[in-house]
């Protein structure tokens, strides 16, 4: 059974007279002297242009005929997880960790981002990177974006010519602050790599990489690795052991499970705020009118008793609408539901008194309002029968404080059986707010810097 770089198994070749092909001769490293302090160094990868000298430091440059020192490290190593020479068992296989680099941004030494060249002479070699305890692997792959990549911003979609979407983590300019062991190209402490980092849509954990560097674009697939999946593959632990510990992850979530809770948490509240605002309308257009009345202000300054009406009772609603056509005015109206009984006589089932205001103007260009014209009495009948109203009413015009008389009329209407709304119009303003909250925090999330 054969397994690729990524552990999955592979179909088993095909071939006539396997048993009888010649093994491969064992893999012997290219041996150099380093110009800088002459000690002997180990090329393990024939495609290596930069070796840094694990004596003295120097950075060589061995992709010309002549070897050539670059520069020095800044002194004090990085915090690496894992050194020169450790091993990575992948697929059967085992790599040797063989170049380390350490990025910045914006020259934060507090928040580096890690990465590692393992290599296997077979196999060739895969690159694991490192942030704040979270570990990842890349290969380098051809798949390039439909359109866009650089630049960037997280919570952006991606399409690569695979069809695939990704999710954009984040994207920025690393400066290249250490490095040492051996690369294919040529590093140097200060180098610029732009960069682009997306997680697959689907939540799967693979991820798609593009890199700018010295003019040149490369991308990269490969998949985030758990605590357990390096532990494994190095032989460290989380804690304890002979080696030492894995670091504690501080990284956020991946950024297309991120973005996918945001849009589903806002999906799911439209929702409700369309099935609320569908319930509002239907509490409002339900019920039967049984009475409706004009008055006069003289008439309400009296006080009155409106037309009889029936309402059905058992325990069902009645919503009684007071209308008057008030413009920066007050009025203020005493109101009692009473019901003829049997012998004639008026029985008082509900009392209350009841505000309506509405004012309006201009301040600074801009129009405002406050109040309304319309205010809703809704009124638990007990049984059936007949029922009146009395109303008795003032009301005065500006910042007047009292009144002596109605100088407004007031439109009455009964509903008989109405729904009650205040349960949806309270659902509809949580709605609102737990949207607008998401989409604020989304709004963030996507702004906020990786």
């Amino acid at each position: 059974m054969m397994k690729d770089w990524t552990g999955d198994v592979m179909p088993e070749p095909k071939l006539k007279n396997r048993h009888a092909i010649r093994p491969r001769p064992a893999y012997k490293p290219k041996q150099i002297k380093c110009k800088g302090c002459g000690a002997a160094l180990s090329v393990k990868d024939e495609h290596t242009e930069l070796i840094v000298c694990e004596y003295c430091g120097s950075q060589l440059d061995i992709s010309e005929a002549e070897q050539r020192v670059l520069g020095k490290n800044p002194p004090g190593k990085p915090a690496f997880t894992f050194e020169i020479g450790e091993s990575w068992r992948r697929g059967g296989a085992r790599f040797e960790c063989i170049g380390r680099m350490a990025f910045i941004e914006e020259g934060d030494l507090a928040d580096m981002t890690l990465s590692y060249l393992f290599y296997n002479p077979r196999m060739g070699s895969m690159w694991i990177g490192e942030y704040r305890g979270s570990f990842s692997m890349t290969r380098p792959c051809h798949v390039m974006p439909l359109a866009g990549g650089l630049g960037m911003k997280r919570g952006d979609t991606l399409e690569t010519w695979d069809r695939r979407k990704w999710i954009c983590e984040g994207s920025g300019v690393y400066e290249l602050y250490y490095v040492d062991g051996a690369l294919p190209w040529i590093a140097q402490k200060g180098d610029k790599v732009e960069y682009a980092e997306f997680a697959q849509e689907d939540g799967s954990g693979n991820i798609y990489e593009i890199e700018r560097i010295k003019g040149e674009i490369e991308y990269g697939q490969g998949k985030r690795l758990d605590t357990a999946t390096v532990a494994a593959a190095t032989g460290r632990k989380s804690s304890g052991g002979k080696k030492p510990p894995l670091p504690k992850s501080r990284d956020d979530a991946d950024a297309a499970v991120v973005r996918g809770w945001y849009l589903k948490t806002m999906l799911v509240t439209a929702i409700f705020l369309a099935s609320n605002i569908a319930l509002l309308f239907w509490t409002w257009s339900a019920g039967t009118e049984v009475m409706r009345q004009s008055v006069p202000p003289q008439k309400l300054t009296e006080g009155f008793f409106s037309k009889p009406f029936y309402l059905t009772g058992n325990n069902s609603a009645a919503r009684i609408t007071f209308y008057a056509p008030l413009n920066n005015a007050w009025m203020s109206l005493e109101t009692m539901l009473v019901k003829d009984n049997d012998a004639g006589q008026e029985l008082l089932v509900h009392s209350q008194n009841t505000n309506i205001e509405y004012y309006q103007g201009y301040e600074g260009g801009e129009h405002w309002t406050e109040g309304s014209t319309k205010e809703y009495l809704l009124v638990r009948v007990p049984e059936g029968g007949t029922y009146r109203l009395f109303v008795r009413g003032v009301s005065a015009s500006g910042n007047t404080a009292d009144a002596e008389e109605a100088h407004h009329g007031l439109n009455i209407t009964v509903t008989d059986r109405a729904q009650p709304s205040m349960w949806a119009f309270m659902a509809i303003i949580l709605c609102v707010i737990i949207l607008t909250i998401t989409a604020i925090l989304y709004s963030n999330w996507k702004e906020k810097e990786a």
